[in-house]
């Protein structure tokens, strides 16, 4: 019994949540809850000069993966964002201030696999 009702209550989890292509960039995906607030972004192998401009909302994980980025400044980073993945693109400068609209949100940063010398503590 107590099987049946954990698995009613995951096909309920996870049928109201939709994966479905972003509103702000076709080409990445968006998990949304409700079809209404997104709450997972996933751009892997999006080509992007910049980061995407991002809708103000609160976003539990960023995923952009092999976009080839090389710099990254906080303009499309509004709202706030709790895991951020920025892994293997070419990233070599982060503006100051960055990452500062997430100060109270970011838990978890990745930045593994580009080609940075090192962090400007401005940008934290």
């Amino acid at each position: 019994m107590r099987c049946l009702v954990m698995l009613v209550m995951w096909t309920h989890l996870s049928s109201s949540q939709q994966t479905q292509p972003c509103p702000f960039n076709s080409m990445c995906s968006c998990r949304t809850n409700n079809s209404t607030y997104i709450r997972d972004v996933s751009c892997v192998g999006v080509p992007f000069y910049k980061l995407p401009e991002l809708p103000h909302s609160h976003i539990s994980h960023l995923d952009v993966v092999g976009a080839g980025l090389d710099y990254v400044d906080g303009d499309s980073l509004g709202g706030q964002v709790e895991t951020l993945r920025l892994i293997t693109n070419n990233i070599i400068d982060i503006a100051d201030k960055t990452f500062a609209s997430m100060a109270t949100s970011l838990r978890s940063l990745d930045l593994s696999q580009n080609q940075l010398d090192e962090i400007p503590l401005q940008a934290l």
